[in-house]
């Protein structure tokens, strides 16, 4: 079968095998800290897997660093960070392992969300974007093949994720646990093998907890894929068992499969509900759609932003800026999923002609904030277009005081790197008042310009790089719609 999403497959067989050597290093270092959440100037620096684990075994527990982009939808999804001594050890016992045989892509699903660095062909500066895009464009030339196509999500996925399934994934979910159907027993082989071990460190990275696997790091992003195509292998071998003619791509949880035979489309969920209910996952009943390959690729919601979009020219005056910005803000309702005004906000080519006009549209955004919590850094990125071209105190000063009533810490966060980058005179009032609120490395460090990030580590290496150059708002466009 000569598909795109199977030619992908052996792709990216090719790239992880070249990429092997320093794989591990990379990950440490370029993926230490999750994407596009925290500014530019927390970055690990001159980490390396050493020859020995650093900690004491059963003595190595730590919870993660954990920082929580506010969400426009009442809840939360906590990004975090490993400490790096634990993250170390669980990394050197990684690379005893046969990674290429661990994350060998199935025969029916090829996997896009290995954690890996940019090409140089990549037009997106971020590559989960850019695979992702792969995905699309890959499942878009073969959807004349067929006539079928279903899209699955795993329900509450990485907060379901049990580090005992990793270890049934890498050493047999049958040779670690021997069920027994008739006398409904089950015996357990917890020897020291290669899963056990990896079990182990995995719960030592969430603070000795079971379930659960904290977002954002590459790590989190490796230890996902061992199991999940894992998992993927058990599907396929189970289309091919039961004559099932079907393919898919997955990205993430994300599944998006292609049938030929519209009657086969409830054996093709059967098999993939039956391997996710034997790693303790289980779809998302909400998020499983069944429908034709054209009418499923669209997606409504870029339609609508770019019929509002397009419309916005370089030329345009204050009042279609905030006229567009408000049709954007109508659709980010619509579309709560997505981030469309952090989207329209990275790439809008408006700016102010004068200062009263800076002020206005400032003042219009930063209390656009407290609609949409989730905007803050957009917000900013926005004003230091104009500030920096146009230095006006009294953009300053409205920054300065909505800062001050800051109450969420990422948030709090950016405003504070904002101000220590383009108002030094302020910053050090700042960081008193909001001591008060918050007691954390992040804006400590930013606050003292030093490194405060696990101030306990034994490895060596650095967090945080103060003074790095770079403008805010190059920051946030590469991630508008990353999380």
């Amino acid at each position: 079968m000569n598909l795109a999403i199977r030619r992908r497959a052996q792709e990216y067989e090719k790239e992880l095998a070249s990429l092997l050597p320093g794989y591990l290093e990379w990950i440490f270092n370029s993926r230490f800290y999750p994407d596009g959440i925290l500014p530019i100037c927390f970055q690990a620096k001159d980490l390396r897997i050493g020859d020995s684990k650093i900690l004491e075994s059963g003595k190595a527990w730590r919870s993660t660093l954990k920082i929580s982009p506010p969400d426009d939808r009442l809840t939360s999804k906590y990004f975090g960070v490993y400490h790096p001594d634990v993250l170390h050890d669980f990394l050197f016992e990684l690379k005893s392992l046969d990674l290429l045989s661990l994350l060998k892509q199935s025969e029916r699903i090829t996997s896009y969300s290995l954690p890996l660095p940019c090409r140089e062909s990549d037009k997106e500066d971020i590559r989960g974007i850019s695979d992702y895009l792969r995905l699309e464009n890959d499942i878009c030339m073969d959807s004349h093949e067929y006539c079928l196509l279903i899209k699955l999500d795993v329900k509450h996925c990485y907060p379901s994720i049990y580090s005992h399934s990793i270890h049934w994934a890498i050493d047999g979910y049958e040779n670690v646990r021997n069920e027994n159907a008739s006398t409904l027993t089950v015996d357990l082989n917890l020897s020291d093998s290669n899963g056990f071990r990896i079990d182990k460190l995995i719960q030592a990275m969430h603070g000795g907890l079971t379930k659960g696997l904290t977002i954002g790091p590459g790590a989190s992003d490796i230890i996902f894929e061992i199991l999940f195509r894992k998992i993927d292998r058990e599907i396929s071998e189970l289309f091919e068992k039961e004559k099932i003619d079907a393919y898919a791509a997955r990205y993430k949880d994300d599944y998006r499969i292609f049938v030929k035979d519209e009657k086969m489309k409830q054996n093709v969920i059967d098999v993939v509900e039956k391997v996710l209910t034997k790693y303790l996952l289980h779809l998302n009943e909400e998020k499983t759609i069944v429908g034709n390959p054209f009418e499923l690729l669209q997606r409504e919601w870029m339609v609508d932003y770019h019929s509002v979009a397009l419309n916005e020219s370089r030329e345009g005056t204050k009042k279609q800026f905030l006229w567009h910005l408000a049709r954007i803000a109508d659709l980010q309702r619509t579309y709560p999923y997505k981030r469309l005004l952090a989207k329209y906000l990275s790439n809008s080519r408006y700016l102010p002609k004068n200062k009263e006009d800076m002020r206005q549209i400032a003042s219009v955004l930063l209390s656009l904030s407290d609609c949409f919590h989730s905007v803050v850094p957009f917000c900013i990125s926005y004003i230091e277009k104009f500030v920096e071209k146009n230095k006006d105190v009294e953009v300053d000063k409205y920054i300065y005081s909505k800062a001050k009533n800051e109450t969420n810490l990422y948030n709090a966060v950016w405003y504070l790197y904002y101000l220590s980058k383009y108002m030094k005179y302020y910053h050090k009032d700042f960081m008193q008042e909001m001591k008060g609120k918050f007691n954390n490395p992040f804006l400590l460090s930013i606050y003292n310009q030093t490194d405060q990030v696990f101030l306990d580590k034994k490895i060596s290496g650095a967090f945080y790089k103060p003074n790095l150059p770079g403008k805010i708002y190059d920051q946030t466009k590469k991630y508008a719609e990353i999380y």
